[in-house]
């Protein structure tokens, strides 16, 4: 048995890593894998960030019927000639919000409801200003257009004629997220296995620790590839009392120097699974304050504290500047020590994935014994 894991070959973002994350942790259980080029990623150069993963690469042609084929949730369909060359189809769940499943049907949208609720229209303008703030901003955000021109590119080369819906009867659906797996068995009732992912390690400080800094306003570090309109209208209410350093283009190293200082790491965007830089910031000691969007709804997926999950449909800009700074009164040691529990757990998630994947072998040898059912 070997397991070939489809990843959209260049792009860096959390969804690839995950998939890299996989593949080497069934090298390291002792079990073959390999990795192939998603549907119109074939000519892309594999991201450098990925080489510590031992990515190696076959083609389409090389599938053979003993493969446990693992495609990411993003691919609605696969070719019928690549299903039949195979054992299995695993389906890993990364999120729903790129499905095209679910497209259109996800809470993101409530992420632009409550920033046409922040953001006041001008009264007789022809163009309602957020908007024009909005194309402003995700010209500046680049990811978003890199992912947006990949996924359309991936789904324009499936041959719809040519190719098997999923999921299926004879496939497996693995999940990420509780977020992922609720909506899934919801809209499907497909049952299916938790394979989550962890965060990497880069010389995280297990009692966190302070650096220094240089000025005594808090500092809230924060994303800016999403959200983005509603942490701009809270620096304009905490301008005079608050610094906020936007996230971007910062290597590893960097992004926990930049942790290490922050009082807070904010993030007001919605969540289509269990987000990295959230995890990646508790995780180096700095307290976390999140919108309860998607996957931050549950109490699985981000298991802290209610008061960090902001409620922004509930609230206006004023009241969430004032729910930020009574976080940031209790100060960062308080703060960070409510979280504690779940930041213990993010120490251990690499451990928990070892064990998710062990069950998840064990789950595809059964599986290859058992008759397909078409």
């Amino acid at each position: 048995m070997r397991f070939v894991i489809m990843v959209p070959r260049g792009l860096k973002t959390g969804g690839p890593e995950c998939l890299h994350q996989l593949h080497f942790t069934l090298l390291s259980l002792g079990h073959q894998s390999c990795l192939l080029a998603a549907p119109g990623s074939e000519n892309s150069q594999p991201s450098p960030d990925y080489e510590s993963y031992l990515p190696r690469y076959i083609s389409a042609g090389e599938l053979v019927r003993s493969d446990i084929l693992v495609v990411p949730e993003y691919l609605k369909s696969i070719p019928k000639s690549m299903e039949r060359k195979v054992g299995r189809v695993v389906l890993w769940w990364l999120s729903v919000d790129y499905s095209p499943h679910f497209k259109g049907n996800m809470n993101s949208t409530k992420v632009a409801a409550v920033t046409d609720k922040w953001i006041p229209q001008e009264i007789g303008g022809s163009i309602e200003p957020h908007k024009v703030f909005r194309l402003e901003s995700l010209r500046k955000v680049t990811i978003r257009k890199l992912i947006r021109y990949f996924y359309s590119k991936v789904l324009s080369r499936i041959d719809e004629f040519n190719s098997v819906d999923l999921p299926r009867n004879n496939s497996i659906s693995a999940y990420q997220s509780e977020y992922a797996r609720r909506n899934v068995l919801e809209r499907f009732g497909v049952e299916g296995l938790i394979l989550t992912d962890y965060v990497k390690d880069i010389d995280f400080r297990e009692n966190g620790g302070d650096s220094e800094r240089f000025d005594n306003r808090p500092l809230i570090s924060f994303n800016g590839n999403k959200g983005f309109e509603l942490v701009q209208q809270l620096q304009r209410q905490l301008q005079d009392k608050v610094d906020f350093l936007l996230l971007k283009s910062f290597t590893r190293s960097e992004l926990l120097e930049i942790f290490l200082k922050s009082d807070l790491y904010l993030d007001l965007g919605h969540f289509p699974g269990k987000d990295r830089m959230p995890r990646e910031a508790l995780k180096a000691g700095c307290p976390i304050l999140i919108s309860r969007f998607g996957a931050a709804e549950n109490e699985i997926d981000f298991a802290i504290p209610a008061e960090y999950k902001l409620d922004l449909e509930n609230l206006d800009a004023e009241s969430a500047a004032a729910k930020v700074l009574e976080i940031l009164s209790l100060g960062r040691q308080s703060n960070l020590s409510s979280q504690e529990n779940y930041r213990k757990f993010l120490f251990q998630d690499k451990e928990k994935f070892i064990r998710e994947v062990e069950q998840f072998i064990t789950f595809c040898e059964a599986s290859l014994k058992s008759p397909i059912l078409e």
